[in-house]
């Protein structure tokens, strides 16, 4: 797999959770790190969600060791004179659990608009 930026052996779970999500058609792998300890996918939509003006990207990080990871999503805001600008609009931290299938249903989840009702943590303040 070309995309991994350090050359290892990947363990299966890990190719396998990648090659789903090489096969969606809205989103592109933009980015993937992986080492003993932790891993890091970086994903971006190629065009908006219906609901949404601006694009997203979607990050997916976890722990081999502690089997917990998390998935955050950040709207991109970009004009023609200006660098791209991200805004979180989401942030799940799950723990106790790295199947590659509970972490697909998550991330299809949040993918197709789970993010958009989002609860202010600071709720009702």
């Amino acid at each position: 797999m070309g995309i991994f930026t350090r050359k290892q052996e990947v363990s299966s779970e890990f190719r396998n959770l990648i090659k789903k999500i090489e096969k969606w058609k809205n989103i592109s792998l933009e980015d993937v790190k992986d080492s003993d300890d932790v891993f890091k996918i970086t994903l971006r939509e190629k065009k908006p969600f219906p609901k949404r003006k601006y694009p997203r990207l979607f990050v997916l990080s976890g722990s081999h060791k502690k089997e917990n990871y998390s998935i955050s999503s950040f709207e991109i805001q970009n004009s023609r004179h200006t660098p791209e600008e991200f805004s979180q609009i989401y942030n799940s931290k799950i723990e106790g659990n790295n199947d590659v299938n509970r972490i697909i249903i998550e991330l299809k989840n949040i993918i197709h608009g789970k993010d958009l009702f989002k609860v202010n943590p600071n709720f009702p303040f």
